[in-house]
């Protein structure tokens, strides 16, 4: 009996140790099913995610810092961005690889889409009245076909070369939508002036 107690000891402490070991995961991925809507800083610092089947609606004047978001991978349908008035980057969401579509508006205070330089595709992209937003520069790398643009009332925004990419692969872009920025090319604009510079 006794012998048969140290054997059956000894393969749970086998199992154990290998559950353990260093090439174990050290996160467990926590989906989060239906929508998120974070409506303060207190409520950004206390998500804990790697990702969320439905919207992620991030809305709150005191709302300065992303990054305890910088779990976060995907974003089912919308990530949505409104009113957060002194938030000036986006950079917590970096690891955000994946989203349905892209809001943005009434941030005045952003300067850059910088953190969302990991999204490759996105079927909506809305980019409203973010009054201090110079450039789109973090959305380089999507290349989804025949998105939804529609950029409006960012009265900073001089620089779209971000959206060389997306444009110069679908050059027969329906759904453009572009006016009272500080400047407003033609998609055919865009991609005689090529990519941002390094």
């Amino acid at each position: 009996m006794n012998k048969t107690l140290f054997t059956l000891l000894s393969i749970m402490a086998s199992i154990l140790v290998f559950s353990c070991s260093e090439d174990s995961p050290t996160e467990v991925e926590k989906v989060i099913s239906g929508d998120v809507t974070l409506s303060s800083q207190a409520e950004v610092n206390s998500f804990k995610g790697t990702s969320i089947t439905g919207w992620l609606t991030i809305s709150g004047a005191d709302i300065t810092d992303l990054s305890p978001l910088k779990t976060l991978t995907s974003i089912g349908f919308e990530l949505r961005l409104q009113d957060s008035y002194s938030l000036t980057n986006l950079d917590g969401l970096s690891n955000l690889a994946s989203v349905g579509n892209i809001y943005l508006y009434n941030n005045y205070s952003l300067t850059n889409l910088d953190g969302l330089s990991r999204i490759t595709s996105s079927k909506r992209i809305v980019i409203l009245s973010n009054l201090s937003l110079t450039n789109l520069d973090g959305l380089s790398n999507i290349t989804s076909p025949e998105p939804y643009l529609r950029i409006r009332g960012n009265f900073s925004l001089n620089s779209f070369c971000g959206l060389y990419p997306l444009l110069s692969s679908n050059a027969m872009i329906e759904n453009y939508d572009v006016l009272d920025n500080l400047v407003n090319p033609t998609p055919q604009q865009i991609i005689d002036d090529g990519p941002c510079a390094p």
